[in-house]
């Protein structure tokens, strides 16, 4: 689905400009969201999560579930982006809002038909919390009339609060969640 892999290439610009400030590495040929390359050797660290409560999952899922709870209950998809954007970082905010591209990207999404559920996939942190900017990856599925559409949103909490970095959804599951994160969430390929 092309203009899909074009607009999200737009909005990834965003995040990987997050992802430079706060020191990941990503790919130079990065297309969608894609979260740092960790060796399998980690998978159990991660999978710990040292440090972080129940209560640091909920807020930051509890950011993007108001997104979901918008669309669901106002029928309308643009309201998803609207609380999402809220949530967001005021810059990249504003960046994405003022973005000719935004309008498609909506569309493109509202092109799937009504939202009827979605299911929180699960959380993955990528960081300790011991660091000045904790960050976690939030995994979603949305039901549509047509079919599913997976979204990864990244998080970080800084001294103000947890805040969405970058968010980007796909109908193909393996373009949004890497097999790394596919054993780590306990879903089946």
């Amino acid at each position: 689905m092309k203009p899909l892999h074009s607009i999200t290439t737009c909005l990834t610009s965003f995040t990987l400009l997050m992802g430079t400030v706060v020191g990941w590495s990503y790919p130079a040929q990065a297309t969608a969201l894609t979260p740092p390359t960790i060796p399998t050797t980690e998978l159990a660290a991660l999978k710990a999560s040292p440090g972080f409560s129940d209560a640091d999952y909920a807020t930051a899922s509890s950011l993007v579930q108001a997104g979901f709870d918008a669309a669901l209950s106002s029928g309308e998809v643009e309201q998803a982006f609207e609380k999402w954007l809220d949530a967001m970082i005021p810059e990249l905010a504003d960046e994405i809002r003022n973005s000719p591209a935004m309008p498609a990207f909506v569309a493109i999404f509202e092109s799937f038909g009504d939202w009827q559920s979605y299911e929180m996939l699960g959380t993955i942190s990528l960081t300790s919390s011991e660091t000045p900017f904790r960050t976690q990856l939030v995994y979603v599925k949305v039901l549509t009339e047509s079919r599913p559409i997976f979204w990864q949103f990244l998080v970080l909490e800084d001294s103000e609060g947890w805040k969405i970095a970058g968010f980007n959804g796909h109908e193909n599951r393996d373009e949004i969640i890497q097999d790394l994160f596919l054993m780590m969430l306990d879903i089946e390929k």
